[in-house]
C-alpha cells in the first residue's frame, strides 16, 4: 500500500516547527492540519493535503472566517495566512506587558 506523507510547516517566526508523518492521506488529517494552521501565530504551509469534498468545505469555511488559503504550486500544497482577527490577536499578544 502506497502512503504519501503530509506535513505542516511554519517557516517564519521564532518558533519554527515542522511536523510530518504518514498520514495515509486521511481526509480528517487534512482538516485537522487546516484548523491548526488557521490557529497558528503566523503563515503555514500544508503539503500532501488530500483534496476531498470535506477538505474543500473546510477551506471554504475558513476563508469565510477571513483565513487566507492559497494553492502553492499544486492542489495538495496549501499556504495559509492569518485572517484579520488572528492577526489582531497575534499583535495584541506581543503588546501585552
Amino acid at each position: 500500500m502506497d502512503h504519501e506523507s503530509e506535513s505542516v510547516e511554519r517557516p517564519e517566526g521564532p518558533s519554527t516547527r515542522r511536523c510530518s508523518g504518514d498520514a495515509a492521506r486521511i481526509k480528517s488529517i487534512t482538516n485537522r492540519a487546516l484548523i491548526l494552521a488557521a490557529l497558528a501565530d503566523g503563515p503555514s504551509t500544508i503539503t500532501g493535503a488530500l483534496r476531498s469534498r470535506d477538505a474543500d468545505l473546510m477551506i471554504a469555511a475558513l476563508r469565510d472566517l477571513g483565513i487566507g488559503i492559497e494553492e502553492a504550486g499544486d492542489p495538495t500544497t496549501l499556504r495559509i495566512t492569518l485572517g484579520p482577527c488572528a492577526a489582531a490577536r497575534s499583535t495584541a499578544a506581543w503588546q501585552a506587558p
